[in-house]
């Protein structure tokens, strides 16, 4: 998997590359130090499909 990529339980989130920029509105979390951009399945196409495994 991706470095920059965090599947977390049910959980899907991408590196926050400027720290406490929200694009649309999606949650941010830090883990390890760095923070984390969480994907919604019901509002990503991409997302979905990762969490489905395709």
């Amino acid at each position: 998997m991706n470095p920059n990529l965090l599947a977390d339980g049910n959980r899907l989130a991408t590196r926050n590359l400027v720290k406490g920029f929200k694009v649309h509105g999606e949650r941010l979390f830090e883990k390890n130090g760095e923070e984390w951009r969480e994907w919604n399945p019901n509002r990503s196409k991409l997302a979905a499909a990762i969490a489905k495994g395709l």
